[in-house]
This record gives structure tokens, C-alpha cells and sequence, in this order.
């Protein structure tokens, strides 16, 4: 099954066979391995994009996906796609900050089986806040897929980002730039063990080399390289 093929025909893609091929791949990584958790569950999809990660989640079996995306000419494109109309009223989209979101969220009480956090770890400031309002809705997955410091060493890279790039963070009111940081995945391991979750790793290395196309990221051999990460609740220590 092409989990994509409603993007085929768009203007965006119909000619860009890598970024096909590069969703494609990812879903086998992000998506697939996590199918009897995601199978009638509520999922909360944070930094959305332009929903077509909500739609294959949507796909694989989630009962509702609520998607937040601060961008709204992001949003608007997923009207454009050619998406199933039973699938698609699965989804509801949220033009909002993210913090703003968590925050109602946790005050209203809200749970969600699963969250997913599909390139925005590395586009925030706050992460520990970020994950701990997160993990306080009650997940019993969070999938994180981004950007990381190849390091067991607990550490973030501080940086800043040109807020008018639609892949990179927004910003306050009138900034034209904004802080970001890159954690490395011994960051991850103690943050997620601090708030009572496990950090499991997927292996991208068994994905063979003729398989690459599009997803060179996930292999570099630099300071940083993307990954993805999934964090499951620790055993409840009732000794």
C-alpha cells in the first residue's frame, strides 16, 4: 500500500518522486511498528505540518486525530489533498501554539493514547516543559521523530532560526529570528526517564542502502543526525 498516494497528484508532489519516496520511507519507521497502538486510539499530533502526517495516522487505524499547527497557510493545504472524506473526518485541525494547546489541555483534564511530535523537538526552546506537558495527558505512546546530537551525553545545541522559513520555528510578535535547540538522544533518555517513560530507539540501520533515497539525514555521521525515538510508560515500581 502507497500510504501517500493522496499526495501523488498534488501540484507539491506529483513531480517530486524523493519526497515520496522520503514520506514513504518514514512511515515505515514512525507509523507502521506502532499500528495495534494507534488502532482506535486518540491521537494528538503537535507541530502538524500541513496534515498529511494526521491523515496517515488517521489511516492506520486512529480513532480521531487532533492536529495543532500554528501556521495556517500550512493547515489550508490539506483541503487540496485528495483524501478519503470517511478517513479525513477522523482529523481535526487547530491553528494554535502548541504551549497554548498543552496548557488547555492539561488544565481541562484531556488524555490521548498517543502523541507525536514529528519534527518539532529540535524547533523548540523548552523541551523539558514541552515533554512534561505532554506526558501528562497520559499517553501511553509518544513518538518523536527529528533532529538529535549524537551523544549519550545529556545535552542541548542552542541555536537560533529564521522565523519566515515554513520548516522552521515561529516566533513572538515582530521576531524575525528565534532560540531553538537540538537535544541529544542522552538528553532524551533522562528527560523521558524523569517523567516515568522508557526512550526506545528505532534502528535505521537496518534499512538497506538501495532503500535510502531521500533519508540521508537519518545516516549522517556528524554532530547531529535524525532519528526517532518512542517513549511507552516505565513498569509502576509497587515495592
Amino acid at each position: 500500500m502507497a500510504h501517500f498516494d493522496f499526495l501523488a497528484d498534488h501540484p507539491a508532489y506529483r513531480s517530486n518522486l524523493v519526497a515520496l519516496a522520503r514520506l514513504e520511507t518514514r512511515h515505515r519507521f514512525i507509523i507502521s511498528p506502532y499500528q495495534a497502538l494507534l488502532e482506535n486510539a486518540r491521537v494528538l499530533d503537535l507541530a502538524d505540518h500541513d496534515g498529511r502526517w494526521s491523515y496517515a495516522l488517521a489511516r492506520a487505524g486512529a480513532a480521531s486525530v487532533h492536529a495543532v499547527e500554528r501556521r495556517q497557510a500550512l493547515l489550508d493545504r490539506f483541503d487540496t489533498f485528495q483524501t478519503d472524506p470517511k478517513t479525513a473526518e477522523k482529523i481535526t485541525l487547530e491553528c494554535n501554539d502548541i504551549s497554548d494547546v498543552l496548557i488547555r489541555f492539561g488544565r481541562d483534564g484531556e488524555r490521548f493514547d498517543v502523541v507525536t511530535l514529528y519534527g518539532i523537538l529540535y524547533h523548540v526552546a523548552d523541551h523539558y516543559r514541552l515533554l512534561s506537558q505532554v506526558c501528562a495527558l497520559g499517553p501511553k505512546l509518544v513518538i518523536i521523530d527529528g533532529m538529535f546530537v549524537i551523544s549519550a551525553n545529556p545535552k542541548i545545541h542552542f541555536g537560533q532560526e529564521d522565523t519566515s522559513k515554513e520548516l522552521n520555528a515561529t516566533g513572538l510578535p515582530g521576531q524575525t529570528k528565534t532560540l531553538v535547540g537540538t537535544p541529544s538522544r542522552g538528553w532524551v533518555g533522562l528527560a523521558a526517564g524523569t517523567l516515568g517513560y522508557a526512550a526506545n530507539w528505532a534502528d535505521w540501520t537496518q534499512l538497506p542502502e538501495d532503500e535510502r533515497t531521500g533519508v540521508r539525514d537519518y545516516f549522517r555521521k556528524e554532530t547531529k543526525q535524525r532519528g526517532t525515538v518512542a517513549l511507552t510508560p516505565l513498569p509502576v515500581d509497587t515495592s
